[in-house]
């Protein structure tokens, strides 16, 4: 989040969409750390495997 908002900036100012937009943002990225999947692919797959 350091690069959407700035150090110190108090997230109780920001509305829920906003805050939203950017989780949703971060979930849809591609991670090295998770072999170029998302958050999102990857709590995914745990659910249905463990469902």
């Amino acid at each position: 989040m350091v690069w959407t908002f700035p150090k110190g900036m108090y997230l109780s100012n920001i509305h829920q969409e906003r805050l939203n937009a950017v989780a949703r943002k971060f979930n849809e990225r591609p991670q090295r750390t998770l072999n170029i999947r998302t958050p999102a692919e990857r709590f995914s797959q745990n659910v249905t495997s463990t469902g």
